[in-house]
């Protein structure tokens, strides 16, 4: 399989990405009010073992350790979510359209490019 087909094909799949996730914050922006709330708690209890003099003065000090806490909290996805200002101007537009094309059409012809590389380092770098 040519290279081209397989950096068309990474190209597509991470402009799919973008599209995607362009389309997932418009339809956030246009259905408002999505909250999500975390909530739970965790303890950990820990005992100290053993027979030397520092697990003693430890195990005499602090028999058992035991940490917990209950967390909570709510995040609201409006608040993060840009505004979009409308295109007035069709040749911004037109402009990423033609950025683009450009980007596909240097990952098109990458290797044919390539090719000529080692003709251009002889044609400065001969050998007698």
């Amino acid at each position: 399989m040519a290279y081209w087909v397989i950096e068309m094909f990474r190209t597509a799949v991470i402009f799919g990405i973008e599209y995607f996730l362009h389309w997932f914050v418009l339809l956030l922006r246009d259905n408002h009010d999505y909250q999500f709330s975390f909530s739970g708690s965790y303890n950990l209890t820990n005992q100290l073992q053993g027979n030397n003099a520092a697990t003693m003065i430890l195990q005499r000090l602090y028999p058992t350790i035991q940490l917990g806490r209950s967390y909570n909290f709510t995040v609201s996805v409006t608040e993060c979510i840009p505004t979009v200002a409308p295109l007035s101007d069709p040749k911004v537009y037109y402009a990423a359209l033609i950025l683009h094309g450009i980007l596909m059409l240097i990952l098109i012809l990458n290797d044919w490019i390539l090719r000529f590389r080692p003709k251009i380092v002889d044609y400065f770098y001969f050998e007698d």
